[in-house]
């Protein structure tokens, strides 16, 4: 087991299997992540205390993990030390931001929110509170509904660049990347299951590489968008599909998928969730297309790395050869 401590100025962190990072925030502040207790810390990283800090995680790795009651007394120590300026437990609007961390991503250039569903937007209100955002994009909304209104509020506090998006709108990233928005459309919004019918549907384009999100949509939007397209069914013709729903019976009908016409299918869906996410129909129709099929549930996280000549590498978290 590797235990070497790095050091960067006032900073230090420590990889062990993947199980423990720190980084700095601007205010000065650690951020701990362990994978042995499932916790996120944050951590006063003043000159005065940051030997202790170090000490800690020096002790740490010294002993078993199944000795809890050693790690135990270890965060106590911490505690009376108030070198612990507090623990998250981590609830499930909460995971993302320790996900972050551990990526060493501290602020975001832009965040897209699909729509306002809980599942969607739970974990990206809390980051909006957390790490510098400097760009959020959303769709027009057909109705308010309890997260957007919260959205709003945090928006105001945290004095937010917010860019509101429908069909026929482009974001521009950088040179040779961009979002083209293809829906909500203003003039057909969808009053039927109004949030998730309504979602921001927009196409990434790098070079020759494309990946069309989806979020939430069912088949009634899908079909006013292939629709709306029919003289431009290029525009939706994507590499990558981020299947709407959760990979839902509701969503992914034929019509979309023919004109799409991905080479791959990204399914983020939760193991053995309560609502059969995704549907045997829906992998069918993926599958009858051959079109290769990527899910969280089996798969867990999935990176996919693109040169500028468009050639694709998939990597997965977990193996699943």
């Amino acid at each position: 087991m590797d235990t070497k401590i790095y050091y960067s100025k006032n900073i230090s962190w420590q990889v062990v299997d993947d199980e423990l990072y720190i980084f700095e925030e601007i205010s000065g502040k650690l951020y701990l992540y362990t994978g042995i207790q499932k916790d996120f810390w944050l951590m006063i990283s003043k000159e005065n205390n940051l030997n202790k800090l170090i000490n800690f995680i020096e002790e740490y790795y010294k002993i078993n993990s199944n000795e809890k009651l050693k790690i135990e007394k270890l965060i106590r120590k911490l505690e009376n030390e108030n070198l612990i300026y507090r623990k998250w437990n981590l609830l499930k609007n909460e995971l993302l931001l320790p996900y972050l961390f551990n990526r060493k991503i501290l602020e975001i250039d832009y965040c897209i929110i699909s729509h306002f569903d809980q599942d969607h937007c739970g974990g990206i209100l809390y980051i909006l509170e957390q790490i510098k955002v400097k760009n959020v994009i959303i769709g027009k909304q057909y109705e308010d509904s309890t997260n957007y209104n919260k959205f709003k509020e945090i928006v105001k506090k945290q004095n937010l660049n917010v860019k509101i998006v429908e069909a026929g709108m482009r974001i521009n990233i950088e040179k040779n990347l961009y979002f083209d928005v293809l829906w909500p459309d203003s003039q057909k919004m969808i009053s039927d299951n109004a949030i998730n019918n309504n979602s921001l549907v927009c196409k990434l384009n790098y070079n020759k590489f494309s990946m069309l999100f989806t979020g939430d949509i069912e088949e009634i939007a899908e079909k006013e968008i292939v629709s709306k397209y029919e003289n431009n069914t290029s525009i939706l013709k994507s590499t990558i599909l981020k299947t709407a729903h959760h990979g839902s019976k509701t969503s992914s009908i034929e019509k979309i998928l023919d004109v799409v016409k991905p080479q791959y299918a990204f399914i983020g869906v939760g193991e053995n969730n309560t609502f059969g996410h995704p549907s045997n129909i829906t992998i069918e129709n993926l599958e009858k297309r051959k079109i290769k099929i990527y899910r969280t549930d089996k798969m867990g996280e999935i990176c996919i790395k693109i040169t500028k000549k468009a050639i694709i590498k998939i990597n997965t978290k977990l193996n699943t050869s």
